[in-house]
């Protein structure tokens, strides 16, 4: 059973679901795909690429990323609501959205927002930044009480997994980056202009309670293969098409376990 990752799809843009669509129905059927978020802000393209893959590979893994959360279609009165009508769609079709352990690998989806523990958002970022327009939150709900909606429904992963074994890989995953330094370098004027709405420090606390030997995120949409502490940091994002001329590769990363046993 070999373990593939990617995240940020965007499939509205048709290049990347033609992307989806060429992937071999028959390739995959013994392995697992980890996708880190970020389909679609469209509610029926969304469901209809899970099930597109659910069907190509013998397990998928998934948790909504930010664009997944947008309520451009208003079908709901807040992006909570979205988000929980996702994780229902995703039982319903025996998509993974929560731990799972397998003969030699454990996969632990971790959930969060970003919370500004990155960097307060400079007047640009905020007339800009999609996610401040189009998702909508329950009634009094701070940006830091939506990251800790998202934080506290890891407590049960924490519970479970607070011993390791010892024979097995623990590959933990979220859409949101876990630290600030291996946020990717910009330059000129969008040098760190992001770092408020990539990630948050209260993730990295759950990663380092867990210590997997690979930590795999999306968000940034840029390749990122970084040691930290011990840990292996993996960004492998499809992003747009505009932006894949830079990756130095496109399509789906296998996940080294054996090197990982060695770790």
């Amino acid at each position: 059973m070999r373990i593939f990752t990617t995240s940020d799809l965007h499939v509205d843009y048709k290049k990347n679901l033609e992307f989806i669509k060429q992937i071999s129905d028959l390739d995959y059927q013994n392995d697992i795909l980890i996708l880190a978020g970020d389909l679609t802000h469209k509610e029926d393209l969304l469901c209809e690429t899970l099930v597109t893959l659910k069907k190509k590979f013998a397990e998928l893994f998934f948790l909504p990323g930010n664009h997944d959360l947008w309520l451009k279609e208003k079908h709901y009165s807040n992006s909570i609501e979205k988000f929980e009508a996702i994780m229902v769609f995703c039982q319903s079709n025996k998509i993974q959205t929560a731990p799972r352990q397998y003969d030699d690998v454990e996969i632990l989806p971790l959930y969060s927002w970003y919370d500004h523990s990155f960097g307060e958002p400079n007047a640009d970022l905020r007339k800009r930044w999609g996610d401040y327009k189009f998702c909508e939150w329950p009634k009094g709900m701070s940006l830091i009480d939506v990251n800790q909606y998202f934080i506290n429904l890891n407590d049960k992963t924490l519970q479970d997994y607070k011993s390791k074994s010892e024979n097995k890989v623990r590959i933990t995953f979220s859409h949101f980056m876990p630290r600030v330094d291996i946020l990717p370098i910009f330059t000129g004027r969008k040098k760190y202009w992001l770092a408020p709405v990539m990630g948050c420090e209260s993730l990295e606390a759950v990663v380092r309670a867990l210590m997997p030997q690979v930590h795999i995120y999306g968000h940034s949409h840029i390749h990122v293969d970084k040691i930290k502490k011990g840990i292996l940091y993996k960004n492998h994002a499809l992003a747009y098409p505009s932006e894949q001329r830079y990756q130095e590769s496109v399509g789906l990363y296998e996940i080294d376990k054996s090197s990982m046993k060695n770790r």
